[in-house]
């Protein structure tokens, strides 16, 4: 006669799976509701914002359905906004890609002395805000004593001085040389780090079959770098349509709204106009605008894998 064993069941309180659950619900449902509170929620509230008529601190917003956004279609300033967030867009992801790419490779394949201190001196921008960027090169643009003109006069190119942050034909160019020199850096790094787990054989392999440092780097570095490229298109992307410290200190969107970008049209509207009805608009709009760029780019890198 067999008799079967049961087995005792644990007890809730000491079983170990779930307080290995517990634990981490415990750390994801608080950071959940932050998000929920502050991301979420102030996101949809923009959208229902955004279908009505709503100025300074009228406690009833007028219901206008799609008459924001058919508005927004012959905003001649939004436009003119946008075409300077392609153009700032653009020059910010190429400009530091490229030069963050060329520093990274030499400071990883070359023998360069000194790495850490170049890396390091590359990097620190990147760990100041826009606000101190902005001003760093406030001092750089003056026209006066600034250190862009005061070169100039030095080497007899005096005819080429100007007031670059007042100057509607050199402004945005003075404003993409501030925005590019802060992004260097992060790009280096990024770069650095994916040089790292290149192997080292495919280089020898292809020195060994002849290869020159153009071919190696063609072939072999920058399509072991793919998915690095694609998060720094991406979050370059991101910052770059959201900008708005550096407009609003150095230039204030001026001269002529020939610098001014959708973020800092956004603030005008939303808190200088109280207009929140077309700035939620305007917001939502540049909200689909990253969206579509983003997912565009990591569905091409995808199908590219």
């Amino acid at each position: 006669m067999t008799i079967a064993k049961s087995k005792n069941r644990q007890p809730l309180l000491e079983n170990r799976k779930f307080w290995k659950l517990a634990i981490g619900y415990g750390f994801l449902i608080p950071s959940l509701l932050f998000y929920i509170v502050f991301v979420i929620y102030p996101f949809l509230d923009m959208i229902r914002l955004s279908f009505f008529q709503s100025r300074g601190l009228v406690p009833e917003p007028e219901f206008i359905g799609l008459d924001n956004y058919a508005r927004l279609l012959e905003d001649t300033r939004f436009w003119n906004d946008f075409l300077n967030n392609v153009i700032w867009s653009i020059a910010t992801l190429v400009i530091p890609l490229t030069i963050g790419f060329l520093i990274a490779v030499i400071l990883a394949r070359g023998n360069i002395f000194g790495r850490t201190f170049f890396r390091v001196v590359y990097f620190i921008p990147v760990t100041f805000s826009q606000v101190v960027v902005a001003i760093v090169f406030i001092w750089i643009f003056q026209p006066r004593w600034g250190v862009v003109n005061t070169a100039l006069n030095t080497f007899g190119l005096s005819d080429l001085t100007r007031p670059w942050l007042a100057d509607p034909d050199w402004a945005l160019f003075a404003l993409i040389i501030a925005g590019v020199w802060g992004q260097i850096g992060l790009f280096m790094v990024v770069f650095l780090a994916g040089l790292q787990k290149i192997p080292t054989d495919l280089y020898d392999a292809a020195q060994v079959d002849g290869a020159n440092s153009f071919q190696e780097m063609l072939f072999i570095t920058i399509p072991s770098l793919r998915q690095e490229i694609t998060l720094m298109v991406v979050l370059s992307m991101i910052i770059s349509f959201k900008v708005f410290d550096i407009v609003q200190v150095l230039t204030r969107g001026g001269p002529f709204n020939k610098t001014e970008v959708l973020g800092y049209y956004i603030y005008e509207l939303a808190f200088r106009q109280f207009n929140w009805g077309y700035g939620s608009t305007v917001a939502v709009v540049l909200t689909a605008i990253i969206f579509v760029i983003s997912s565009i780019v990591i569905v091409l890198r995808t199908r590219e894998d």
